[in-house]
């Protein structure tokens, strides 16, 4: 017959977590099925046993028992030591990682839970060939939040090893493996009572051999000992009561400092009805951070029922309704509804719109639809017919999708420059000044990047005709100096045979008076030939020598030719090399460095500007001032002067404001306001007037 698995809860709340006493547990829980061991972990979870339930996981893990996966899952939300939640997914198959996936977004765990579980379905999914995609999603969603800490750290080793895939497998950031009892310590640790914050005893301290205190008559140790032992470790702050005792009777102390400690399961718990109002509100808040809306608004609505508490249980249950709206929780939605007055119920007109959206999420289906063709594929430039289709029927929504369109597409210079002048229509429709929106700024700096971008090209295509023409001149002087060298060489030649032909005897020698004889006839003529033929090498040398000096002129023309390219290659070189220093009519406008770090004096204008702005935007701008008194570079990146008002300086916070700072002569700070960025040039205006 099996067993009944209530009867093991005992072992599991007394056994330490350590190798001999899980290996006895386990041993002793062999008989079970997976599906006992399920039920068990269901009634540890309700009843917030995380010691015991750390026990179990480890006992799993040791007789190899696969749990139900969602039951699994809901366990990391209790158990204490949350690495025990490792060993038994060795045991699991693929359907455990939608669940782990699901936990992992869950507003109930802290950051380092959230991480170790998506962590859990990375390998997981490596393990079983799971899509990718729906696990790198639950990864980016906790980056966005988690930027720091154990929990950032696991995260990105989850995202490396799932991208790198089984090359990573045996990464040294690997959660699954490894065998449970080698990795247990192998003696009990000292236990630490009220996880070592400040207690007070639970139950009266007895000797091991005194009366016991329950009128047994027995010895203590063999009656009550094992069982005030388990109080012990339940102890509280305050005497005479546990912490299980505090969870289920709150109103057993009038402090309400212990609700700040309580995890979540431990606030599903609570009884509103037994508690005193501080200790109400306390739980609220606490069960609010979590994301238990639910239990938040019970703690509301029985502080609401109190006497002379209703106006401060709705001034909360505002907070609530704009945190369920946040989170889009309708069925709290629905329930905070009839406690609060409509026309105070939204922060602006977009949270009302948001809400109707909730309660009719297909009004705008097919407008989202063709939003998600925009960000797949936009061949059929969706934003830009919407922005075209809303012209006349939406003008503000046109000019956002018309923004939207020149962002997305803005090589589409005709059809944007288009786009611009209907925004600047609809803008008068809706009796604004057609110009000065803010995307026709970001239109001009994109066609001015267009225009520095066309710039680079026409100098590197004119360095690489000049590099061409550079090859074509070395070419052609190499080939004249081979011509020019074989005209010298052809000179040298005539000139020595000139010199042969005037070394015979000249035509003018003595013969004697009288009647020519034939052979004096004979001679006469070729005496004429040798004078032609030294007349045609002479006319010849010097034809040669001209073309000669013509040949090194032409190549003392090419020499020139080659410097002077090389100097404009090497100048276009410079020009498209970034400078490393900054332009002067940059440099003017930047703030002189002081001598020694100024204290900013904070004027009265800034501190009026600052009442009725969200406090993370106040945070920001003194944050900016600090940075640019002590000339933080990231601030002052962000920084421009005032050309008209010398010594003014604007520092850009966020996208829509700008902090206002002056430095005198003597190198005081003072930090004159904080103002929108579209009233800028208003405040110029008004100050330098």
């Amino acid at each position: 017959m099996e067993m009944s698995p209530d009867r093991f809860i005992g072992h599991l709340q007394k056994a330490h977590r350590c190798q001999p006493e899980v290996r006895q547990v386990a041993k002793d829980m062999e008989c079970l099925t997976p599906g006992a061991y399920d039920e068990l972990a269901v009634r540890l979870i309700e009843r917030g046993e995380d010691h015991a339930l750390g026990i179990l996981l480890n006992v799993a893990a040791v007789n190899k028992i696969a749990f139900d996966p969602s039951v699994l899952a809901e366990v990391l939300k209790v158990v204490n030591v949350i690495i025990d939640i490792r060993y038994p997914y060795n045991y699991q198959c693929e359907s455990a990682i939608e669940p782990l996936l699901t936990v992992a977004l869950s507003e109930e765990l802290s950051y380092e839970r959230q991480a170790l579980a998506a962590g859990l379905a990375v390998e997981l999914a490596l393990k079983f060939s799971y899509p990718k995609q729906p696990v790198k999603k639950v990864l980016w969603e906790l980056m966005e939040k988690i930027s720091y800490g154990e929990g950032r750290l696991l995260l990105d080793a989850a995202l490396d090893l799932l991208e790198r895939g089984d090359e990573g497998i045996n990464s040294r950031f690997r959660l699954i493996g490894g065998d449970v009892l080698s990795e247990l310590p192998a003696e009990p640790l000292p236990v630490i009572i009220g996880d070592g914050g400040t207690v007070r005893r639970p139950v009266k301290k007895l000797g091991r051999n005194d009366p016991c205190r329950c009128g047994s008559g027995k010895k203590y140790k063999k009656c009550c000992y094992n069982e005030d032992q388990l109080r012990m470790r339940d102890a509280s702050a305050y005497s005479g009561i546990t912490k299980s005792q505090l969870r289920e009777n709150p109103g057993l102390v009038d402090d309400a400092s212990y609700i700040a400690d309580l995890r979540p399961y431990e606030l599903k718990k609570l009884a509103p009805s037994k508690m005193n109002d501080a200790q109400l509100l306390a739980a609220y808040r606490r069960a609010d951070i979590f994301g238990l809306r639910e239990v938040a608004l019970e703690m509301l609505s029985e502080l609401k029922s109190r006497q002379g508490k209703e106006e401060l249980a709705v001034e909360h249950m505002f907070e609530l309704f704009d945190s369920a709206l946040t989170a889009q929780d309708t069925e709290t939605i629905r329930k905070l509804s009839p406690h609060l007055p409509e026309k105070d119920r939204y922060f602006s007109e977009s949270d009302r719109l948001k809400h109707q959206l909730l309660e009719k999420p297909d009004k705008l289906r097919d407008l989202e639809a063709l939003c998600i063709k925009a960000f797949a594929d936009n061949e059929d430039h969706c934003l830009l017919e919407l922005s075209y289709a809303f012209e006349d029927i939406l003008p503000a929504l046109s000019i956002v999708f018309g923004r939207a369109a020149i962002v997305s597409e803005p090589e589409r210079k005709l059809d944007n420059q288009i786009l611009i002048d209907a925004i600047r229509k609809r803008r008068i429709t809706l009796d604004l000044e057609p110009w000065g929106d803010p995307i026709e700024d970001y239109w001009d700096w994109i066609m001015g990047k267009d225009s520095e971008r066309i710039a680079e090209e026409d100098k590197d295509e004119r360095i690489e005709k000049l590099q061409e023409q550079l090859s074509e001149a070395r070419e052609k002087s190499s080939l004249a100096l081979k011509d020019l060298q074989g005209k010298e060489k052809a000179l040298a030649e005539l000139e020595k045979k000139l010199q042969g032909v005037t070394a015979v005897a000249p035509l003018e020698d003595v013969r004697p008076i009288g009647k020519p004889t034939k052979n004096d006839t004979m001679a006469e003529e070729d005496g004429e030939e040798r004078k032609q033929a030294i007349v045609a090498l002479k006319s010849k040398i010097e034809a040669l020598k001209m073309e000669i000096r013509s040949q090194q002129e032409s190549k003392l023309r090419l020499r020139k030719e080659l410097h002077h390219a090389h100097e404009i290659i090497s100048k276009q070189r410079d020009q498209k090399a970034p400078s490393q220093e900054m332009p002067d009519s940059e440099a003017d406008f930047l703030p002189p460095v002081p001598e020694k770090v100024r204290i900013p004096d904070f004027t009265t204008s800034f501190r009026k500007s600052c009442e009725n702005l969200p406090s993370a935007l106040v945070v920001k701008a003194m944050q900016a001032a600090i940075g640019f008194a002590s000339r933080d570079k990231a601030i002052l990146r962000q920084t421009l002067g005032i050309e008209r008002m010398p010594d003014y300086y604007r520092v850009k916070v966020g996208i829509h404001h700008r902090l206002i700072i002056h430095q005198t002569p003597g190198n005081e700070l003072q930090v004159v306001e904080l103002i929108p960025r579209k009233q800028l040039e208003t405040w110029i205006r008004k100050h330098t007037s």
